[in-house]
C-alpha cells in the first residue's frame, strides 16, 4: 500500500465523503448490472450521510468496524464489518475506482480481520453480486471461499477462515 494512505475509524466529518466514494464506486462496479436510477436510489438510501452518522456510536462502542482510507486527507475508500444473523459479516468495502489495485482494500480487510479476531471470531462472510467479477476476484485473492449452498438469489455467499489465532479443534 502507498505510504500516503492513512486508515482510521469513520468520523462524523467523513460521512459526505463516504457517500461520494460509494456513489462513484457503485456506478463503476454495477453500471452493467443495475440501471442508473436503481444505483442512485440505492446509494442515496444506504449511504445517506445521516444514516452513516447513526453508526458512529456503534463504531465508538466497538460493535461495528467502519474504517476509511484517506489519501492526502481525502476519503478514497471504506470498509464496514459487523455481527449479523450470518455471524461476523463484511457489509461493504469500496474504493474510488482510481485507487483500486493499490493494496488499500487488502489493508482495510486486514484491519477488519483484527477487529473480528479481537472479538473471538475465526470466520466471517460477505455477499457479492454474482455478476460483480471485480468483487469476486478481490475476495478470492484475499482468502475467501465461495460456499454455493449458501448463495442468496443473485448473490454469492463467501466465507473466510482466519488463521492467525486459531486453536486446534475450533
Amino acid at each position: 500500500m502507498r505510504g500516503d494512505i492513512v486508515l482510521r475509524a469513520l468520523q462524523a466529518t467523513d460521512v459526505q465523503a463516504v457517500y461520494d466514494v460509494a456513489f462513484a464506486a457503485w456506478h463503476a462496479t454495477y453500471k452493467n448490472i443495475y440501471p442508473t436510477e436503481f444505483i442512485n436510489n440505492f446509494v442515496q438510501t444506504n449511504y445517506a450521510p445521516a444514516g452513516l452518522l447513526r453508526l458512529i456510536p456503534r463504531i465508538q462502542a466497538g460493535h461495528h468496524f467502519f474504517h476509511v482510507a484517506l489519501a492526502h486527507s481525502s476519503v478514497v475508500g471504506f470498509c464496514h464489518i459487523a455481527e449479523t444473523r450470518h455471524g461476523m459479516e463484511l457489509l461493504r468495502i469500496y474504493l474510488r475506482p482510481s485507487y483500486i489495485g493499490q493494496g488499500i482494500g487488502r489493508a482495510l480487510l486486514q484491519q477488519g480481520e483484527a477487529f473480528i479476531q479481537a472479538r473471538g471470531h475465526s470466520t466471517y462472510c460477505c455477499f457479492v453480486h454474482n455478476a460483480n467479477d471485480l468483487g469476486k476476484s478481490f475476495y478470492l485473492r484475499n482468502g475467501f471461499t465461495h460456499v454455493s449452498e449458501k448463495d442468496d438469489k443473485e448473490e454469492w455467499y463467501m466465507e473466510k477462515r482466519l488463521g492467525a489465532h486459531e486453536h486446534p479443534g475450533s
